[in-house]
């Protein structure tokens, strides 16, 4: 990914991410990452709000409200929200991060109901894709703190590693779900913060080795 086309380095998402972590819940926090509690208590955002089949209406998961008098909401698909909860979450990170990274731009609406919302963030996300690509690596990180996702990494790979005969795409595959599922977030999304925080070239490496370059 072209990291000077979004207009904020790579590293500059992961410190913001990792200070609303702290600020929220200290500095040993665990995981999974209550985004919820972390949303509601970073000073961003109003609410988180079920919002009637939204996906279905308009084709999004998520969006951010701005209001007229306080902090944006976050409306979130209220089939996600009871049923596809990795999905959810990853959604209101996304739009945290609009909350973060974006909200001068989202000031721009004067449409305060959720068609609205949607509206503007359908306009924003035609006309500047790396604004929705900057959102999706924000909420992977704040999902997926680097430190906690590389400790996992570093406790399972040899055991993973020894079951998979060393084989570096089956590795990469089963170290995903395995994250996935502890850090409740779809694995395709885990997947892509491995190579985001440089563990796949790690995997790989040690795989090639069948020795350990990920301590």
């Amino acid at each position: 990914m072209d990291w000077e086309s979004l207009g904020i380095e790579a590293r500059e998402i992961e410190r913001i991410t990792r200070s609303i972590l702290q600020m929220v819940l200290g500095s040993n926090f665990s995981i999974p990452i209550d985004i919820d509690i972390v949303v509601e208590k970073s000073g961003y955002i109003s609410e988180i709000f079920p919002c009637g089949a939204i996906l279905a209406k308009f084709g999004v998961s998520g969006a951010l409200c701005p209001r007229k008098d306080s902090l944006p909401a976050i409306a979130i698909d209220a089939v996600e929200f009871d049923v596809l909860p990795a999905r959810s979450r990853f959604s209101v990170g996304h739009e945290l991060a609009h909350a973060v990274l974006d909200i001068d731009v989202y000031k721009l609406n004067t449409d305060y109901t959720v068609k609205g919302a949607v509206a503007i963030q359908k306009a924003i996300s035609a006309k500047y894709k790396f604004i929705e690509e900057r959102a999706n690596y924000f909420a992977r990180a704040i999902l997926m703190p680097r430190d906690l996702m590389h400790k996992e990494v570093i406790d399972m790979y040899s055991q993973v590693a020894a079951k998979l005969n060393y084989g570096y795409l089956k590795i990469c595959q089963r170290v995903s779900a395995i994250l996935a599922r502890k850090f409740k977030i779809s694995a395709a999304e885990a997947e892509k913060r491995l190579e985001e925080a440089g563990l796949v070239d790690c995997v790989k490496k040690s795989a090639e080795h069948k020795q350990d370059y990920l301590i």
